[in-house]
């Protein structure tokens, strides 16, 4: 009888050795494969996510801001004074955080106390052209026949729909600002936590953008309309007048303390500031506020999220004469903008930005010459008054060529950030 051949047990031994070898390989190509496709979608996922907020900052930046086509980098901006309808500001905490140069030898910054706010008119006669408000419009009938057509001003400078408790114009103000996010379980903020161990959690934060529109003629606004009815007209540019709420049109939004509950007085909660001088502060207690301090509370009533897990939200201007190093946008941090001037000090000496307080922020604003009866900024050039126009040098504001906008966020997924920085001429 003749014998089978077969394997020894070394050799199968040997066998099953090079087969858990090469399905080891097999697999760790799989894991990194996997690892790999899901650090590109998330990726993918963040530049989506910025690139539909960049877009929407972008637009409310190439949008008309003032009256006529005037802009900011026009030369003659100043000629005249301020504008005489809507308004430009840049609110800056502080110059931001330094976190070390690129390859081009410019400085990276991180800022979280950095806002934008100012007016935007659309061109177009379609209704895509046309900013909308809602809500609060089903509190208009306050009369027993009901609400004229015609509460915001004229039919004709407004796009007309059937749609119920909507109102359209072109003429808004829109401000973009960050709040802290937190955790709605502890309350405490959330971090961006290195999964290595070797960098200080960083602070993340939520932008928001807030929109209300204005009215083509605030004399013919049916009313009056109680003071009590504020909180319904969060998407619509008022404030209160007296036990009545006043509506803005684009001549009205040049006065600093129409915008966004902008007028502080000293609410309850609040402690003093140490070492700012009370007899100068025009609002007691409080300097000039950011947006995130705007009234009614609270604050972030009528704003829209448009990203979470922010690092950083910084902002920057390029200003004939001005640069940071080879850097040629700079913050209102800098010299020329923090040098005393012989008129009237840093800020015009405008004592809401009294420049010894600590937090006092930096602030270019476009202001106003209004003297209306409800308020006198006719003496907007002279120093050292609460309506004196911020950055004035004597003769002149900045002239604001164009604005860099530099927006950080975190994925924590894949322990890795994204940055966009988008440059729009002014």
């Amino acid at each position: 009888m003749r014998r089978r051949q077969g394997f020894t047990i070394v050799e199968l031994l040997v066998a099953m050795a090079l087969i858990i070898f090469i399905m080891s390989i097999l697999s760790n190509a799989f894991i990194q494969a996997t690892n790999t496709f899901r650090n590109l979608k998330a990726l993918g996922d963040l530049a989506e996510r910025l690139r539909s907020t960049t877009q929407g900052l972008q637009r409310d930046l190439t949008d008309d801001h003032f009256e006529g086509k005037k802009r900011l980098s026009d030369p003659n901006f100043w000629s005249n004074g301020p504008p005489s309808q809507g308004y430009f500001r840049i609110w800056q905490g502080s110059a931001g955080i330094p976190e070390g140069a690129g390859l081009d030898s410019i400085e990276s910054y991180r800022s979280h106390d950095h806002a934008l706010a100012f007016t935007v008119r659309r061109r177009g006669d379609q209704l895509g052209d046309f900013l909308s408000a809602g809500g609060g419009m089903a509190t208009l009938s306050l009369t027993p026949t009901g609400v004229s057509p015609n509460f915001f001003g004229p039919a004709e400078a407004r796009y007309q729909t059937n749609a119920p408790n909507t109102y359209n114009y072109q003429w808004g103000e829109v401000a973009w600002f960050l709040q802290p996010q937190f955790d709605p379980q502890t309350g405490v903020q959330d971090v961006a936590v290195d999964q290595t161990g070797l960098l200080t959690p960083t602070p993340l934060y939520t932008l928001f953008r807030r929109q209300r529109l204005l009215v083509p003629d605030n004399t013919a606004v049916t009313g009056p309309v109680p003071a009590t009815l504020m909180s319904q007209f969060l998407e619509i540019s008022c404030w209160k007048n007296g036990g009545n709420i006043y509506f803005n049109g684009p001549i009205d939004t040049t006065v600093p303390t129409r915008r966004f509950g902008m007028l502080r007085t000293s609410p309850a909660g609040i402690p003093n500031v140490p070492g700012y001088p009370t007899s100068m502060n025009p609002y007691p207690n409080v300097g000039y506020p950011s947006i995130s301090q705007q009234l009614p509370t609270p604050t972030l009533n009528g704003s829209d999220i448009q990203l979470t897990d922010v690092i950083s939200f910084d902002v920057r201007i390029l200003t004939p004469g001005v640069t940071n190093g080879i850097d040629p946008f700079v913050t209102l941090w800098q010299a020329p903008f923090t040098t005393p001037s012989t008129s009237g000090g840093i800020n015009n000496g405008n004592p809401a930005f009294y420049p010894m307080l600590p937090t006092a922020p930096m602030v270019f604003d476009t202001w106003s010459n209004l003297e209306d009866g409800l308020a006198n900024y006719s003496e907007w050039n002279i120093p050292g008054q609460a309506s004196s126009i911020p950055l004035w040098n004597g003769t002149s504001g900045p002239l604001i060529q164009a604005i860099q906008i530099s927006i950080r966020i975190w994925d924590a997924k894949t322990n890795q950030t994204r940055q966009v920085t988008i440059v729009q001429a002014m």
